[in-house]
């Protein structure tokens, strides 16, 4: 077998600080909290949807008729 490698230049703008990592991280939590926020209201229309009765949504179309 052969290998091939690839010669990457890799291009520091500025050095990382602890600063830096705590930020990053900070807005990692406010996007993920976000993201959360809606899964939860997603599970609560769901429950919603099973306590009312309402059947799952199913097209017809979507379905193979014979099984294989």
């Amino acid at each position: 077998m052969s290998s091939h490698s690839v010669k990457r230049e890799e291009q520091t703008k500025k050095d990382m600080t602890w600063r830096d990592l705590i930020s990053h991280s900070e807005e990692q939590i406010r996007a993920m909290t976000g993201r959360i926020k809606q899964l939860s209201k997603s599970i609560v229309f769901f429950k919603k949807q099973i306590y009312c009765g309402i059947p799952f949504p199913i097209s017809e179309g979507d379905r193979h008729k014979e099984l294989s």
